[in-house]
């Protein structure tokens, strides 16, 4: 678990979202549970209630790293990890609707498939430049499970995917790096020969924890070389995802080491890292180290994996948006991965829509407030558009923006228990400014709001407690509605 003080980051489980649950109405329809709230009362945000006003200044002029999106690990829907059953079953109506509901409607973009082992469970041969495809085994979860559920997202609106074994075979030493040379190709191979080339790969889920096999930095840096070279020779354009590690501070120790050479360096597309088993009091100080690796190489940073306690409550999926804040906004990371986008009776928090199963028989799904506040990034903060410097007079209200040409959004997190006034100024706009908006509170979910218009490039909102708000906008010629980006009342 990772405390903090203000600035960083905290995690704690106060303000149960089941306090309003006396106001919430519940309803099944089409196998979606979904959850009703009455209109919000209106909330007195005068001046006698907040004495401060709350200055933000957005620099667009300043740019800082390009977005790559919001996404999640996956295993396959009939997996056994996915219902805590013997077997598994979802409908293919029900799959159809939850990737509607994660990839279209919330906007995720990414998706990191599970790779278990098994795909060699005996090395085919000793010779490690000859496959002996009789002794791979990809059938289902092993390779060809995961390019279905690919596929299927793809339609949905996923456009990022890489595998991410969980562990390597049993037979696999750090003596032997062309034997795992040959595994990894094989299932590039496997992924190509079903038509889909893998965008990116991952070396290994976790290499610095002991469940892994713990993995050295020079056994990577090996691979990373030898593993490219094959993929060129191969005629894959595939880049690898390095350390995809435990935290930091375990990332920082393999990154480091692979990147000095200049001959693995270039097939490396991102460096990523989880959030766990962290040291609070050095947390900080490893997150820099990674952004400052990452901004020497110019190679683009990603938290691939991390979940919150208490994410289906209100003030726990809080938390989560505090840590995207603060990982992009501070520590320069592109893309923000949730531990699961789906599951079941495994797991029934640390996902953002969870699925029910009687038996390993699906029965129904639903969303919360993670999945709602979630979107609050991921349906308007889309892949290719630079984050811009930001400045918040108030340690509580945490802002982001982004630009992508003459379009500007913006995301206005309250973190604090104070209603707050707000003026907002955006350096060098070409005013008029017209920006909608859509909010999230413990008591609305993606809310539209009254569209702001501006004839300067200052303009002044009301940010309730705990709540999260979109801007969308930009000039007066260049406004989108939130209609445009498929806002859907029904999902509320």
């Amino acid at each position: 678990m990772l405390s903090c003080t203000p600035g960083e980051f905290r995690l704690n489980s106060n303000n149960r979202f089941q306090e309003v649950a006396k106001k919430i109405s519940v309803v099944l329809l089409n196998g979606v549970l979904l959850v009703a709230m009455p209109a919000c009362a209106s909330v007195n945000l005068g001046r006698d209630s907040m004495p401060t006003m709350v200055e933000v200044t957005i620099f667009p002029q300043e740019p800082r790293q390009t977005m790559e999106g919001f996404g999640a690990s996956s295993r396959v829907w009939d997996d056994p990890h996915v219902s805590n059953a013997g077997s598994t079953s979802v409908p293919a109506a029900a799959q159809e609707n939850v990737l509607t509901l994660l990839y279209t409607d919330l906007g995720l973009t990414r998706m990191r498939p599970v790779l278990d082992g098994g795909v060699e469970p005996i090395n085919d041969n000793v010779d490690p430049a000859a496959f002996d495809w009789t002794k791979f085994h990809f059938e289902w979860k092993r390779t060809d499970a995961h390019i279905s559920l690919v596929e299927q997202a793809r339609a949905k609106g996923m456009t990022t995917f890489f595998v991410s074994p969980v562990t390597l075979e049993a037979w696999m030493t750090e003596d032997n790096p062309d034997e795992y040379v040959e595994w990894a190709l094989a299932i590039m191979l496997r992924w190509r020969d079903r038509g889909v080339e893998l965008p990116y790969f991952s070396i290994i889920n976790e290499p610095g924890y002991k469940r892994s096999g713990i993995w050295s930095a020079e056994w990577m840096r090996t691979v990373v070389k030898r593993l490219g070279a094959r993929m060129r020779q191969e005629g894959f354009r595939t880049m690898l995802v390095i350390p995809d590690d435990l935290n930091p501070a375990e990332a920082y120790k393999r990154a480091s080491v692979v990147l000095r050479d200049s001959k693995a360096r270039r097939y490396v597309g991102a460096l990523a890292y989880h959030l766990y088993d962290t040291k609070e009091t050095e947390l900080a100080h490893d997150l820099a180290h990674m952004r400052n690796l990452a901004a020497e190489y110019g190679i683009p940073i990603w938290m691939t994996e991390f979940s919150v306690p208490n994410d289906m409550t209100f003030s726990g999926a809080m938390e989560w948006m505090k840590i995207i804040h603060k990982l992009v906004a501070t520590y320069d990371v592109s893309a923000v991965d949730y531990m699961w986008g789906f599951f079941g009776a495994w797991e029934r928090n640390h996902t953002i829509l969870s699925i029910e199963f009687l038996d390993g028989k699906y029965v129904q799904h639903h969303v919360g407030p993670l999945y709602y506040l979630t979107g609050q990034f991921s349906k308007f903060v889309r892949p290719g558009q630079v984050r811009v410097e930001t400045h918040s007079s108030s340690q509580d209200l945490l802002v982001t923006a982004y630009k992508s040409g003459a379009q500007s959004v913006i995301v206005a997190i309250n973190a604090g228990q104070e209603d707050r006034r707000v003026n907002v100024t955006v350096t060098d706009a070409v005013a008029p400014l017209h920006f909608s908006a859509i909010r999230t509170t413990v008591r609305e979910f993606w809310s539209e709001l009254e569209p702001i218009a501006s004839d300067t490039s200052t303009f002044n909102v009301a940010l309730p407690a705990q709540s999260v708000t979109t801007y969308r906008g930009g000039s007066i010629d260049s406004a989108g509605t939130l209609s445009g980006v498929g806002i859907k009342k029904s999902a509320q």
